[in-house]
């Protein structure tokens, strides 16, 4: 009977084994080993990342290779991104944290894939995808959250706010004449969420590290850095001529005597009007030849770009073209001032409070939260995304501004005068924005009972 016993236990664990090595080859991705499985340590992290995050990767990269051209060449950088992103995790569920310095090298394939994604919307400005372009470039960054601590989820979501931007003009564009690319658009929210959801039950407070391993590498084998440029070459230094040069040579002029005078040019008659009856009823002494002075070149007419904080006012001037401009450390007590700014996106992180944009053309402007009024005066062409609270918008002799809500800010009041082409869009049920212009024009009758 003991014997019989023995069997039957002896059976039950290696049922137990049997199951255990079959939930773990259940999970395995498609296209991996299990000796890659084992290679990774099989830890929970690493599968969590497959089972939550990879998906809808994996259906970004279809709708982008549907989608083709530059959406398609976009989402190759994107997909080494996301490698490097799982190579990093996978060496955390193995070893304990490294030092800063050691830190930097391990996260440097991901930093360089990240930075490959964004130039590569900034090389396609001319691309009929931009804006697709735009919100990967704008959601690439929530890989960084790897770097970030002690509030990586909130990384995410900031960084995801900024994307909306982009991507709602995109649902906007196609979603009556391309599903496909509107379901693209879409899956933004979808990537953000899961990343999240995954960030939050693992991560929360930052990469999580094996306590218990050996120390961590300096390469997660993502691929070698780059090799780093070469040292600047210094320009040569040219000696300024000393002004006692200048002073010698005008002295010795002036020593030449009588001879200082020969280089002059002689009057004749015909330029004196007592000599020349003609050139005196005129009245206007004729040049006769002479050369005339080069008028010198005008200087340009662009001012120096602005961007500083003076005392509780952030300024912002003259910036063109410059799509990457952020005003983070802000306060409640601070205002920021835009003026002639065109073909630039300005983002505001924070709650400030209040905003103006002066004589600003085809400028953008991305904020949180503002206390007291966002004012838009003598603009052309301009659009504000509001992400957090605003109690009042003032609108005045602006023609052409388009304004997006979040859930957040939709009770906001807009006050307009003297202005045109005013829209305003807002979140709908189902996600998507809905578009709803401003009137312009107004019908006025008197009424003797009121």
């Amino acid at each position: 009977n003991n014997f019989v016993m023995a069997n039957d236990q002896r059976l039950a664990s290696l049922l137990d084994r049997l199951e255990s090595v079959t939930n773990r080859l259940e999970k395995i991705p498609a296209g991996r080993s299990s000796q890659s499985v084992e290679d990774e340590g099989n830890t929970e992290i690493v599968e969590a990342f497959d089972q939550s995050i990879q998906p809808n990767f994996n259906t970004f990269n279809e709708l982008s290779n549907q989608i083709g051209d530059d959406v398609l060449k976009h989402a190759e950088l994107v997909k080494k991104a996301v490698e490097a992103q799982r190579a990093i995790i996978v060496t955390a569920s193995k070893y304990k944290r490294p030092d800063q310095s050691a830190l930097q090298k391990l996260l440097l394939p991901l930093s360089n894939a990240i930075s490959a994604v964004q130039d590569f919307r900034e090389k396609n400005r001319a691309s009929k995808q931009f804006n697709h372009l735009s919100a990967v470039s704008e959601f690439i960054p929530c890989l960084g959250w790897v770097a970030v601590s002690p509030k990586p989820v909130g990384y995410i979501k900031q960084i995801f706010e900024s994307t909306q931007f982009y991507s709602n003009k995109v649902l906007k564009d196609f979603k009556q004449t391309d599903p496909k690319q509107a379901e693209w658009a879409k899956l933004f929210a979808k990537l953000s969420g899961s990343l999240s959801s995954y960030v939050s039950d693992f991560h929360a407070t930052g990469l999580t590290w094996n306590v218990d391993g050996k120390v961590a590498p300096t390469s997660t084998g993502a691929g070698p850095a780059p090799p780093p440029p070469p040292p600047p070459v210094a320009a040569p230094v040219v000696a300024p001529k000393p002004a006692a040069d200048k002073r010698s040579a005008l002295l010795s002029e002036l020593n030449r005597g009588d001879a200082v005078t020969k280089g002059l040019k002689k009057v004749t008659n015909d330029m004196k009007t007592h000599k020349n009856p003609a050139l005196r009823a005129s009245g206007v002494v004729s040049d006769f030849g002479r050369a005339k002075p080069v008028a010198a070149p005008k200087p340009s007419a662009k001012s120096t770009p602005i961007c500083r904080l003076e005392g509780k006012k952030w300024i912002v001037e003259n910036h063109h073209g410059n799509q990457e401009l952020v005003i983070s450390e802000t306060t409640m007590k601070q205002t920021v001032y835009i003026y002639k700014c065109d073909n630039s996106v300005i983002q505001i992180k924070g709650k400030v409070n209040s905003i103006a944009l002066d004589s600003c053309k085809k400028t953008i402007v991305i904020f949180d939260d503002v206390i007291s009024v966002v004012d838009f005066v003598n603009c052309q062409s301009v659009k504000a995304q509001a992400n957090g609270t605003v109690p009042t918008i003032s609108i005045g002799k602006t023609d052409g501004i388009q304004i997006y809500f979040s859930s957040a800010s939709m009770k906001a009041t807009i006050i307009s005068s003297k202005s045109s082409e005013m829209n305003i869009s807002i979140p709908g049920e189902d996600g998507d924005m809905i578009e709803t212009a401003i009137p312009e024009q107004f019908r006025t009758v008197w009424n003797e009972s009121q």
